[in-house]
């Protein structure tokens, strides 16, 4: 089935080089904040392009073409199989990591696809903000942490939305031992200082950091 042992032995490495240079955890993004991203690997940020992730699509492009021509038969699916496992392999071990050795907010998950908040205007000078967050607490005791919320603004004259849940911020949440939570963050905001700012609406995908003690993640 091995066509070339060598090709084969550097098509791994390579793929393995990519899951670490590329692997989710502490926080949402490795390495820095993305905006774009191929097969999960972010090359696009608020900077320009990222170097480490164009680096790593050329080493998966690579490794995958030295893993088709290493094998005299099944190429194809090999392929197919170690791009799943790229996207796999990261999200199975962050889960075995949290649920043994993660201590603190390290044992914490956020799912941001899930996660939103609406804002809406209840006077002239006075906007409601209304988040609901997705967390999950793999440990056996509970866990408190402090969350702020950030966001990416592509332009530095856009009014700031999610950020305005700050007003109030740090918000003292615990999650309960091995609890799936939806956190409600509930804040008037007062924009009568604002020279400009939004009239309402909803926003998807919430960033936000979470901190506790000297330890911080960005999710």
């Amino acid at each position: 089935m091995v066509k070339n042992k060598k090709l084969l032995y550097i098509s791994i490495i390579l793929l393995v080089i990519v899951m670490i240079l590329n692997f989710p955890f502490p926080n949402r993004y490795p390495l820095i904040e993305a905006r774009t991203t191929i097969l999960n690997i972010p090359i696009h940020t608020d900077g320009g392009l990222h170097i480490v992730g164009i680096v790593s699509v050329v080493l998966v492009l690579s490794g995958l073409f030295m893993l088709s021509i290493s094998l005299k038969k099944y190429g194809g699916r090999m392929m197919v199989a170690a791009i799943v496992a790229l996207y796999i392999v990261p999200l199975s071990l962050i889960y075995l990591y949290q649920s043994t050795f993660a201590q603190g907010i390290y044992a914490i998950s956020y799912d941001h696809d899930e996660s939103t908040c609406t804002f809406e205007k209840v006077q002239d000078d006075t906007i409601s903000g209304n988040c609901a967050l997705q967390f999950e607490n793999h440990k056996n005791e509970d866990i408190e942490f402090q969350l702020e919320f950030q966001e990416d603004r592509p332009f530095e004259d856009d009014p700031p939305m999610v950020e305005m849940m700050n007003e109030e911020a740090p918000y003292e949440i615990t999650i309960g031992a091995k609890q799936a939570k939806t956190v409600y963050v509930d804040t008037l905001i007062d924009v009568s200082q604002m020279p400009l700012h939004i009239e309402g609406g909803q926003a998807f995908g919430v960033d936000i950091i979470i901190r506790s003690d000297d330890k911080e993640r960005e999710l």
